[in-house]
């Protein structure tokens, strides 16, 4: 087994994990099928085995709570991974397509190749679930992998470290740990793949060298998630429902995503990772909808988030410093009555924040928030909110 390296500081130690995966995959070793189906129940079982130390170490970087860990990583992945091998045969037969009655003689036949060896770049936010499905992803594709976990959460980045040699394949999957430095080394190498979850800013980075080498990139990122609610809507059901959403990771999720409330529609379609970024209600329904919001928090945290051990912390002072300095900025209304919005900056706690009565030109509108605080915009008609959202 090659050894692994845990903290990839030499640039040599980096290209020779890529050269070794390389080899790997050049012998075969990850194209059958039966082998990529053990490597994702192996998966599973570092999941379910594993699982009180990857809550303890996601913990241990930012206080995100169990059950949280539980339901939307851990659980998601064992879910994922067993499901993924379960359809693997049938994703891998050869398709034969519809083709002209000219070229059908031809019998034209799409197979379904393996790429090679893939870059997984994954963020902070869902440590887990983000590594490893993109993950889950490249072993079903029968690609080897480098799996780069986010610098800000150190104790689960080592953890992983530790773990993936110990229940997959160390000759195809491996971990590099680091931050800037160890990154740019990686992206400087030649890919078949690069996954990146992240912000702009940084795909930026990744797509530019990612084209020196015309390498296809995925790019998952985040943005402004905007929330439309109904003036017909049940605006308790929608608060209650839109602040469950802003509570989960402490609002430290993202997508590109809109949220529609309209009569009808009686049920919420999301994925983790989302958080709603903004709120847009009709003028005449705002305190309505802010009244819906004191109930519901007073419901989830009778006595306040600040220590609730329900309510994750922020990921580090830097991210705290931020939404402190976007909250500050804010000519907004806070809604303090019930929402008091305590924070408490040795531990990183920032209670949800509400604020209503946002113009345009708010800070909080600057960019995406990536935290507990919930701007208000009061409308006078869809049409308005079509054009806020499509000028964002």
């Amino acid at each position: 087994m090659p050894k692994q390296c845990s903290s990839c500081a030499h640039q040599t130690c980096i290209l020779q994990i890529r050269d070794d995966l390389r080899a790997t995959f050049r012998r075969g070793v990850t194209r059958p099928l039966e082998w990529r189906k053990h490597q994702l129940y192996q998966l599973v079982r570092l999941a379910q085995n594993e699982a009180n130390a990857i809550c303890d170490a996601i913990a241990n970087d930012f206080a995100k709570p169990r059950f949280e860990v539980m339901a939307a990583e851990v659980g998601s992945i064992v879910k994922h991974a067993l499901s993924s091998a379960e359809q693997l045969e049938e994703w891998a037969k050869p398709e034969q397509p519809n083709v002209p009655e000219s070229q059908k003689s031809w019998k034209p036949t799409i197979y379904k190749a393996p790429k090679g060896t893939v870059l997984i770049i994954s963020p902070w936010n869902y440590p887990m679930s983000l590594t490893f499905h993109a993950l889950i992803g490249a072993i079903a594709a029968g690609c080897c992998a480098v799996l780069k976990p986010s610098e800000a959460v150190p104790h689960f980045s080592n953890l992983i470290a530790n773990l993936v040699p110990k229940y997959l394949d160390a000759s195809a999957y491996r971990v590099v740990n680091g931050a800037i430095p160890e990154t740019s080394k990686l992206l400087e190498l030649q890919w078949d793949h690069i996954f990146y979850t992240g912000n702009g800013r940084v795909a930026r980075i990744v797509a530019s060298a990612a084209a020196k080498h015309l390498t296809p990139c995925s790019l998952e990122l985040g943005g402004k998630s905007p929330v439309y609610v109904d003036s017909t809507y049940d605006m308790d059901l929608a608060a209650k429902r839109i602040l469950y959403g802003k509570c989960n990771n402490a609002g430290q999720a993202s997508r590109s995503l809109t949220w529609l409330y309209w009569p009808w529609a009686d049920r919420i379609y999301c994925q983790i990772c989302v958080a709603p970024d903004y709120v847009l209600v009709p003028r005449q329904k705002q305190d309505e909808l802010v009244q819906g919001f004191e109930k519901a928090y007073k419901a989830f945290f009778p006595n306040g988030a600040l220590d609730d051990v329900h309510y994750g912390s922020i990921v580090n002072d830097a991210h705290f410093q931020r939404l402190t300095s976007l909250l500050d900025r804010s000519k907004g209304e806070r809604v303090g009555r019930v929402m008091e919005g305590r924070t408490n900056s040795m531990k990183r706690r920032f209670e949800p924040v509400v604020v209503k009565n946002v113009k345009e030109d708010d800070s909080l509108l600057e960019e995406e928030i990536f935290g507990p605080i919930l701007p208000i915009i009061a409308v006078d008609s869809l049409n308005e909110v079509i054009d806020f959202i499509n000028e964002r």
